[in-house]
């Protein structure tokens, strides 16, 4: 989808204008309103439902553990996540459901993962 490729870009462009300190680049506005820096282009896609929810999911296919996304951009994208201008329950009900699968099947598996390294330098 076009639009993660937009974030990934917009991610860049914060980047290249924060190198002059050393704190990550954050998805939202530092000021009264704290909205997502990506509003805008949550805005243009929320109106089909279809096209929202194939872009939420393209975004939270990012955190999957083998998506190996910079940790700095997966701050980006959930503080935009956190920040997008929803108009409807479902829109963040959605969200959240789909992190608790992700974390249902990613959080065993790294559960399982710190079990066997623990018991390997036991």
């Amino acid at each position: 989808m076009k639009a993660v490729a937009g974030m990934k870009m917009s991610y860049q462009v914060q980047q290249a204008i924060n190198t002059c300190t050393k704190d990550p680049v954050r998805g939202f506005r530092h000021d009264e309103s704290s909205s997502a820096l990506c509003s805008h282009l949550y805005s243009m896609i929320r109106g089909n439902r279809q096209h929202r929810r194939a872009f939420l999911i393209s975004l939270l296919n990012l955190f999957d553990d083998t998506a190996k996304t910079e940790v700095n951009m997966l701050l980006y994208i959930a503080d935009n996540l956190a920040c997008f201008p929803y108009q409807t329950q479902e829109e963040p009900l959605f969200i959240m459901h789909h992190i608790d699968i992700t974390l249902s099947v990613s959080g065993s598996n790294l559960l399982q993962s710190f079990k066997e390294v623990c018991a390997f330098t036991i």
